[in-house]
């Protein structure tokens, strides 16, 4: 082996590629090749996004899926049933579900769902929910219930709150509930003149809701009968 035969170790990457590569290789024929497999790689690209076109879905009129659900589903928009239909379920009057549906209660919420039916069948209850979840209805329902028809108006049932505040409240939402069974509610509390409480319990109401303070106050006094709640 002749020095000749030896590739120099200090030429660069590139000057040994040089060294390397056949002369015998015309240019042109190198550039051909290079143009044809860009050409190639260009039309394999053209024909996949035309696949992907091909495959795309096409637009569809959103109102034609909701009336091909609809008829899936067998029903339509323009149904009949109260909003007050999911009370209906829970033994309610229908002056109490008449009362719901002008309010637009629609269902029932979990801890009304679970409190009615035992309080309508007269059962002992214990009931915690979050604010807001609708625990004022789930008692105040089955009280109304219990309002007779007719008969005296006597106190059926007694509510105890904390605060004066609560009392006016939870009395609003009874009245409210109750209109139709045309229910008489007092809120009993401390600070307020005690003449116009027993001119109201005179008068006989169905629904007392009262501080423990004033409840009792009234209870000694007699003026709160508690023989039929």
């Amino acid at each position: 082996m002749t020095s000749e035969d030896v590739q120099p170790d200090d030429t660069s990457p590139i000057e040994r590629l040089a060294y390397d590569t056949p002369t015998d290789t015309p240019t042109d024929t190198v550039q051909a090749e290079t143009v044809h497999a860009e050409t190639v790689q260009a039309d394999t690209v053209a024909e996949e996004d035309h696949a992907v076109q091909d495959d795309s879905p096409s637009e569809v009129d959103p109102s034609a899926e909701v009336d091909q659900a609809a008829e899936a589903d067998g029903s339509d928009d323009s149904s009949d049933e109260p909003l007050g239909a999911g009370f209906a379920e829970l033994g309610l009057r229908p002056e109490l579900l008449k009362a719901l549906d002008d309010l637009g209660y629609e269902e029932p919420t979990p801890i009304q769902r679970e409190a009615i039916p035992p309080l309508l069948a007269g059962r002992d209850l214990l009931g915690q929910a979050a604010t807001g979840t609708g625990k004022t209805a789930a008692f105040a329902l089955p009280i109304l219930q219990l309002i007779p028809r007719s008969g005296p108006v006597v106190p059926i049932a007694l509510v105890l709150v904390p605060t004066r505040e609560l009392a006016v409240q939870v009395s609003e939402a009874l009245y409210r509930y109750g209109r139709d069974v045309r229910a008489d509610v007092v809120p009993i509390y401390g600070g307020q003149p005690i003449g116009r409480q027993l001119q109201a319990l005179d008068r006989g109401v169905h629904v007392v809701v009262a501080t423990p303070g004033r409840a009792l106050d009234h209870i000694r006094r007699g003026t709160l009968p508690l023989n039929d709640v």
